[in-house]
């Protein structure tokens, strides 16, 4: 399984808001995070099918997990 920070750069946690949780459930997406790394994906020709929970604890999930596809290949993408 490859690192979803390899694949749409190292650079992608800087952006504002990148590490920041939306409690509110206000967005389209839960975390922004999952929204600045969807648009990355879409922009390097992924075509993105979900986010899947990676390992957990009792406060919820450690791991998050894209599952996209590119090139006809489906690939797992873990962050976290």
């Amino acid at each position: 399984m490859d690192s979803l920070l390899e694949v749409i750069g190292q650079d992608a946690s800087e952006i504002p808001g990148y590490c920041n949780t939306d409690l509110r459930g206000e967005g389209p997406y839960y975390w922004d995070w999952e929204y600045i790394a969807r648009e990355r994906l879409e922009k390097l020709g992924y075509t993105f099918i979900c986010w899947v929970d990676g390992e957990r604890d009792s406060f919820g999930p450690l791991t998050r997990i894209a599952v996209v596809v590119k090139d006809r290949k489906m690939l797992r993408l873990i962050y976290g």
